[in-house]
């Protein structure tokens, strides 16, 4: 009687449970299932995270970009022919040309020693207080330029014109010149693509910056220059 009792109660149990009764009566058997995962639900009043979100900021980014893009080559564009019809002063001289060329020289020369520097010391100080000494000259030379075509245009949209353009110009030149000098590409095909690349839009601008100079005189007047080094 007591057997059949703890039977009975032993199955119901294994049927609530999921547990399997043994064959003799004495110790049942557990079945155990496992578990699984229950995937991450947004919380209440939290919208699902949607695939597109990455993909819509990252479409307004670049239509960012390409406005300041098309902006940038609408106000050279305006300089450069304010600038060969005489209405602008772009660049006064070689003088204020040569300044405009530091503005891409300092870092270009300096940056590599500044990191040289930073990995003989490994200090985070004095890569802080060397990057700000190249950041203050970097601004001097601006303020230097932007005064220089101040006096030359002392009218807000000529002198933004004037200074984007002669900025951007020296950019472009100082950019295409070390890519033809040092290509950094990794087959010799390649370098010899970039350094033909470079050359010909060297050849373009060149030209076009030597009409936007106003004075031809200065300090480091090409031809003088040349002149000093070959005869």
């Amino acid at each position: 009687m007591v057997y059949a009792l703890v039977h009975v109660a032993t199955g119901q149990d294994a049927a609530q449970k999921n547990v399997t009764p043994a064959k003799d009566g004495t110790a049942p058997a557990v079945a155990i299932q496992p578990q699984t995962a229950v995937p991450n639900e947004p919380s209440p009043g939290q919208p699902p995270p949607s695939a597109s979100d990455g993909s819509a900021a990252e479409t307004a980014f670049l239509g960012f970009v390409a406005i300041i893009c098309l902006l940038l080559a609408i106000t050279v564009g305006i300089g450069a022919y304010l600038g060969f019809t005489g209405r602008i002063t772009v660049y006064r001289d070689y003088d204020d040309l040569f300044f405009i060329a530091l503005l891409g020289i300092v870092p270009t020369i300096t940056l590599p020693g500044i990191m040289m520097v930073y990995a003989l010391t490994d200090s985070a100080i004095v890569l802080m207080l060397l990057l700000l000494g190249l950041v203050g000259v970097e601004v001097a030379l601006l303020g230097r330029i932007s005064a220089r075509t101040w006096e030359d245009n002392p009218r807000y949209g000529a002198w933004f014109a004037a200074l984007t353009t002669k900025v951007f110009l020296a950019v472009l030149f100082l950019t295409h010149l070390l890519s033809f000098l040092n290509p950094q590409d990794k087959t010799g095909k390649k370098r010899r693509t970039t350094r033909a690349s470079a050359l010909v839009t060297l050849t373009l601008l060149t030209p076009v910056m030597m009409r936007l100079v106003r004075n031809k005189t200065g300090t480091y007047n090409p031809e003088r220059l040349f002149r000093r080094w070959f005869h």
